[in-house]
């Protein structure tokens, strides 16, 4: 509003209007205007608080939608733990095994008993790897062993391994370190590593990063029914320096850092002068009889000499010839996950090739890999790393999972698809490049094939192609073979089903108090919704203070609240056909009418009728309707619900009841729950269509139509004193020209 003077005349302008509302009458207009405007705004007032007041009910009737949909989506779910309308909440059973070999779960289909299970091989997938194992065919027998011998061949050198004081697996690994070639030469420890699989079948492994072949000959004693063949082991090379000469010379201090699996040693250079004196420095720093250093042709060599220690790493060190990215220098026997593919194929005994892709590289560089897992393509430049590498494939379709193990020193990939049978096919790519390269082929050479479990369930042999076997509701979990029958008891859980029951109660008591607490609330008048006029004249905390006080009652007596709990009550009062059963003959009572039927339970006899009658207490809550068995209730006429309803356990009442007035799908007539018609939900439909969203928008129009008038009325009003002010002021001007002529 810009307001102006001029003589006598006060001008403003409001909204492009100009009014007089100068002193030339004496009249204050715009306080009297004001005064006037505000007995006007008395009825958009009103209007205003009633607004205020539709809203908070429409908030009010959905904080209690809230938690009933809380409370049901909890207990009258078909598919939420713990549902009173569910069977199987009724019907668990507690299984317990007598061996950790199996371990045992059970669900609602299972029936009390006794089971005896034995488990004489476990299934396993297919396994891709680089690292090979003879395996054999049975379990060992060392009792037969006296006398025997057993020959396992080396890079094409056979050894003679003498059994004849072999009673363990522990003399076996023995035997195999002092083997003896033609010439009297031991194999020597730390080179082949004798183990046993899932099933208890012996294995041998190399773990000499040297050895890039061997095979176990027939020692049917041992399990080896027949050769293994040829058995591949591409290994990371081991710690490898490049200057050949032993005369060393360190300065007082020097130290050097060997990591053997992930825990760093400090060697103390300084009287360091040769191989000997370097063995007895390492031996000080990490403990003797764990590494062995020797010169070879190429320079220094460390390998573990305790079949424990598996990782080592050196740091660059140059006067020892251990010089970062030198000739032939290994500065690990493991490989880095966040090596690049070139770095890994110069750290592996047998390496790989690069291959080129033609349709896209323009030079002749062989810098790429490409290769087909169960038929999915894969390509990848050298420059990728290896985690980068088999997060890609991880992520694929392929069905395989591909991981590298420090420990045994491991590239593989697995099948995701436990049993017998062919789960994985893999090849160097030709297709998308010209030449694939030979990661595939020159890698993952060694094809373990996967198992099937076999079992032997109450007398009975099984087959099947995962550890994991359901039958009759008991699920089985195979975690070792057994070298004895295990027993499975199966038991009726009855404090599941009792603490189902015991939730439920406490939790319906809960919002019928809560409910009832909004109808018992009384409205007090005196504290209406505040209109902008009082606000302005009160600080925030009062406002507040004032708006939860104006806010009770808003539900007081609500009909709709009142036939809910009524019907609520009801549900408990009709028997469920079919069962002798009732809520009392289970030990749960019902409170007085004022209380609105709040339950109580007798713990004893709640938990003896689940023990004793388990079908009669699902049954009393979860029986369903034979006419009408849908959980779409609401595409049912009036008709067939009542008929639906009295064939209906307690269970399924409570949820007809809920879909009543909490619903939120239509029924025939376009029309969603009695409640949910009332006030909308959030973040439904209802949100902006129901009656109480009716009535505020034609109350807001209302409301605008009023302000409309109002406007109309405050310039009528301006207009009258306007013209009153202009005639006064013209009065005044003949008055002073009058007077000015008379005493002239």
């Amino acid at each position: 509003m810009a307001t102006t003077s001029s003589g006598t005349i006060t001008t403003s302008n409001v909204n492009g209007t100009t009014r007089i509302t100068g002193l030339s009458s004496g009249v204050d207009v715009d306080s009297i205007v004001q005064q006037l405007m505000e007995a006007e705004k008395q009825k958009v007032y009103k209007m205003q608080q009633d607004e205020d007041k539709l809203e908070w009910k429409q908030e009010a009737y959905r904080s209690v939608m809230s938690d009933a949909n809380t409370f049901s989506s909890k207990y009258l779910s078909t598919t939420a733990a713990g549902s009173i309308i569910k069977e199987s909440t009724f019907l668990q059973h507690e299984a317990t095994s007598d061996s950790t070999s199996v371990t045992v779960a059970a669900n609602s289909d299972a029936s009390t008993g006794s089971h005896t299970i034995s488990v004489s091989q476990l299934a396993t997938a297919q396994t891709i790897k680089s690292k090979g194992a003879a395996v054999a065919s049975a379990a060992p027998s060392y009792s037969s062993l006296s006398g025997d011998t057993w020959t396992i061949s080396v890079g094409g050198t056979d050894y003679t391994v003498d059994l004849s004081s072999v009673t363990s697996m522990a003399t076996l690994q023995t035997a195999v370190d002092v083997a003896v070639d033609s010439g009297s030469t031991a194999l020597g420890a730390n080179r082949l590593q004798v183990g046993v699989n899932s099933s208890g079948y012996l294995t041998l492994t190399a773990i000499d990063g040297d050895i890039t072949s061997f095979s176990a000959g027939v020692q049917t004693d041992l399990g080896f029914s027949s050769a293994s063949g040829t058995v591949t082991n591409v290994a990371t090379k081991p710690v490898q320096g490049n200057v050949t000469s032993a005369s060393y010379a360190f300065a007082s201090g020097t130290t050097w850092k060997i990591t053997l699996d992930g825990t760093d040693r400090t060697v103390d250079l300084t009287n360091v002068t040769d191989v000997s004196s370097l063995q007895t420095a390492i031996d000080t720093a990490v403990g003797s009889g764990k590494l062995n250093v020797a010169m070879n042709s190429t320079g220094l060599a460390i390998t573990a000499v305790d079949a424990g220690v598996k990782s080592i790493t050196v740091a660059a060190q140059s006067t020892l010839g251990f010089t970062s990215g030198g000739t032939g220098v290994v500065l690990s026997n493991r490989l880095s996950t966040s090596d690049t593919l070139e770095t890994i194929a110069s750290k592996l005994n047998t390496s790989f090739s690069f291959g080129q892709d033609t349709t896209t590289d323009t030079d002749t560089d062989a810098d790429e890999l490409s290769f087909t897992i169960n038929g999915v393509a894969f390509t990848f430049d050298k420059s990728d790393t290896l985690a980068a590498m088999m997060s890609t494939i991880n992520k694929s379709d392929a069905g395989i999972t591909m991981s590298y193990d420090s420990v045994n020193d491991n590239l593989s990939i697995v099948s995701k698809n436990m049993g017998s049978g062919t789960t994985l096919t893999i090849a160097d790519g030709t297709s998308v490049v010209s030449n694939g390269g030979t990661f595939i082929s020159s890698i993952l050479k060694n094809n373990v094939a996967g198992m099937d479990a076999k079992l032997t369930l109450d007398g009975n042999a099984l087959t099947r192609s995962s550890n994991t076997v359901t039958v009759d509701g008991v699920t089985y979990t195979l975690n070792k073979v057994t070298a004895s029958e295990v027993t499975v008891n199966v038991t009726q859980d009855t404090e599941s089903a009792y603490d189902a029951v015991t939730n439920f109660v406490t939790a319906y008591n809960a919002l019928i108090t809560e409910i009832k607490g909004k109808l018992d609330e009384n409205y007090d008048s005196d504290y209406a919704p505040l209109t902008a006029t009082q606000k302005s004249s009160m600080d925030d905390d009062e406002i507040t203070a004032w708006e939860k006080k104006a806010k009770v009652g808003l539900l007081e007596s609500d009909d709709l609240l009142q036939d809910f709990l009524d019907e609520l009550r009801e549900t408990f009062l009709k028997s469920v056909p079919g069962t002798d059963l009732n809520l009392k003959a289970i030990g749960i009572t019902s409170s007085s009418y004022d209380e609105y039927g709040k339950l109580t339970i007798d713990e004893a006899t709640l938990k003896a009728a689940i023990q004793n009658d388990p079908e009669g207490v699902k049954d009393l809550f979860t029986q369903r309707s034979t006419s009408y068995d849908t959980t779409a209730v609401r595409s049912l006429s009036s008709a067939e619900q009542a008929v639906r309803y009295n064939e209906e356990g307690y269970g399924m009442r409570f949820y007809d009841v809920f879909q009543k007035y909490y619903g939120t799908t239509r029924d025939s007539g376009g029309l969603k729950g009695l409640l949910v018609e009332k006030a909308g939900l959030k973040d439904d439909a209802s949100e902006d269509d129901n009656s109480l969203k009716d009535q505020l928008d034609d109350l807001k129009e209302r409301i605008d139509k009023e302000e409309d008038r109002l406007s109309d009325v405050q310039e009528r009003y301006y207009s009258k004193y306007t013209y009153m002010e202009t005639y006064i002021n013209n009065l005044s001007t003949q008055m002073a020209a009058f007077t000015s002529n008379t005493s002239s």
